[in-house]
């Protein structure tokens, strides 16, 4: 991705870094998914914790609130998954984690929201159960908006998730 990004705010900035990492890997996201992730983005962007939180013992503490903190914490946890297996797919071979840990975690974290909300928000159900189905189409291309990643994408997006060995790559 070779290409200069000069736009005015934010949103235009991540959602044109979204539409090249489409065309780089091939893959095209529905306009409801990529507003999400633009929307996540700008959310999580200045976070700078990323990398010390345990994913999963937060998922668990998600579970024990009340309805309305658990929906939130968890949609918390899903967005960071999604971060980590797009942005950063390295970590799970850093955390000492298998690599599905960050989409089979993030996935549930999606399926539980889409589950929570079936009934009093359907519309935004349905967001999360498309985001928790194309949590992998979703991480390949946002492993493709990272230029010092392009070839860690291009040969891993998609075989990273079906369970090969990080360190052939490394």
């Amino acid at each position: 991705m070779a290409n200069i990004i000069t736009h005015q705010t934010q949103a235009a900035h991540w959602h044109e870094l979204i539409l090249l990492a489409q065309k780089d890997a091939k893959i095209v996201l529905d306009h409801e998914v990529e507003a999400y992730v633009v929307m996540m983005l700008m959310r999580h962007m200045c976070r700078t914790n990323l990398a010390e939180v345990i994913l999963s013992l937060e998922y668990l503490k998600a579970l024990e609130l009340p309805e309305k903190n658990q929906n939130t914490k968890m949609q918390i946890v899903a967005d960071q998954c999604l971060i980590h297996a797009g942005l950063f797919p390295h970590r799970a071979m850093k955390k000492q984690v298998s690599s599905h840990y960050f989409i089979d975690l993030g996935r549930t974290a999606y399926a539980q929201l889409m589950e929570s909300l079936s009934l009093i928000m359907p519309s935004l159900s349905a967001l999360y159960c498309k985001l928790s189905s194309e949590f992998k189409s979703i991480s390949s291309v946002m492993v493709n908006m990272r230029p010092e990643q392009a070839s860690f994408g291009k040969d891993l997006s998609f075989e990273l998730y079906d369970g090969l060995n990080f360190e052939k790559y490394h």
